[in-house]
């Protein structure tokens, strides 16, 4: 199926646009705890989506602080046919994570970052005829026990990306390159009550703005 004919949920939460049925957010790796791919048929819960459905549960803040500092070496651009003359920066996507209590047993605090920096060429222009992207990426999770058998989980998004020459191909050079800048925000809460020995209650607010 094409990807407008599936759908990806963070959560409960669908992050698919309603307008064109894409997904064009990009999560920051280590907020990812877990991701699952579900193919026709599945569970009627999950909607009009004929192609294919994509969970993806994010990770929660642990008992412990726990900080962590990825892919910290950018890959560098080398001149054509020279392949130690190194003439800049290719690709640069650092990660920080930062996980833990904000109340010990009751508020818990789950928040990821990325950096995003590409550079590329089009092996048919000039070497200095480049497309670049530069996104920043932010992904926060609370996680609360607000009583006994009732939690709330609140997770905040932003994903800022500008890319610059986006077009650039064999027949648009850069006088003609159109670029691009994308502001995504993703707001979510969700309520979970245990209201007797058989009965359970899941509210979900979301909010996106594009």
């Amino acid at each position: 199926g094409r990807p407008t004919q599936s759908t990806l949920l963070l959560g409960d939460a669908d992050l698919a646009d309603p307008a064109t049925g894409e997904t064009d957010i990009r999560i920051p790796g280590d907020a990812v705890g877990s991701l699952e791919v579900l193919p026709t048929p599945y569970a009627v819960e999950y909607g009009r989506f004929s192609s294919g459905v994509t969970v993806v549960e994010t990770r929660r803040g642990g008992d412990r602080w726990r900080a962590s500092l990825a892919a910290r070496n950018p890959s560098f651009r080398t001149k054509r046919g020279h392949p130690l003359t190194v003439l800049g920066v290719e690709r640069f996507v650092p990660r920080l994570s930062l996980r833990g209590p904000l109340i010990k047993d009751r508020l818990l605090l789950s928040q990821s970052l990325q950096y995003r920096f590409s550079s590329h060429d089009i092996r048919s222009l000039p070497q200095s005829d480049r497309t670049r992207t530069d996104g920043v990426y932010s992904f926060t999770r609370l996680d609360a026990t607000l009583a006994q058998g009732h939690t709330l989980v609140a997770t905040l998004g932003a994903f800022l990306e500008k890319r610059g020459a986006e077009t650039l191909g064999t027949f648009d050079p850069p006088e003609v390159t159109a670029s691009r800048r994308q502001h995504v925000y993703d707001a979510m809460v969700s309520v979970q009550s245990s209201l007797g020995p058989a009965s359970y209650l899941d509210s979900l607010l979301q909010l996106k703005v594009y």
